[in-house]
């Protein structure tokens, strides 16, 4: 889903936002970025997303967090060594077949 929707740089850092606002220089006034607002449309769906697919167990973990980037990096901190860990238990299990 990451990839095919162009989603994953969202989650792993390089698809960075757009200053929210930009300068007219005809008016000397700011304006609404609309790079920036498809960038935050995008982020906050893929954070719906991650939310939505959670227990309410690990929501503690991504409560208050404003970016779907601040969400996964919560969760793999939390638990991305359990998954390395799990990683390593499969292949040692498949190693002795």
């Amino acid at each position: 889903m990451l990839n095919c929707d162009k989603l994953k740089g969202f989650i792993d850092g390089t698809s960075l936002a757009a200053p929210p606002l930009i300068s007219n220089s005809s008016t000397s006034t700011l304006e609404s970025n609309r790079a920036y607002d498809d960038w935050f449309r995008k982020d906050q769906h893929l954070l719906s997303w991650i939310l939505s697919s959670i227990s309410e167990e690990v929501f503690t973990y991504v409560v208050g967090l404003k970016t779907s980037f601040e969400a996964w990096q919560s969760l793999e901190k939390a638990f991305g060594f359990v998954s390395e860990n799990r990683q390593l238990q499969l292949q040692d299990l498949t190693a002795e077949d």
